[in-house]
């Protein structure tokens, strides 16, 4: 699709819940970020979603 060009990194979030909020946390201090500046889509509650509204993250399911 030749997006890459528009990102700074690409990340595989292919984790499972307990994992993915560790890498939640990883990019929040890696970019120096606070929860309210990140947004994560996901399309299942228990793997995507639910591990980033623990952090706060703004959520879109």
């Amino acid at each position: 699709m030749k997006i890459k060009k528009y990102f700074i990194e690409i990340l595989n979030n292919n984790f499972y819940p307990e994992k993915k909020e560790k890498a939640y946390s990883y990019i929040l201090e890696k970019y120096q970020l606070h929860s309210n500046e990140v947004l994560v889509v996901g399309d299942n509650y228990d793997n995507d979603i639910e591990p980033a509204e623990r952090l706060g993250i703004n959520v879109i399911f």
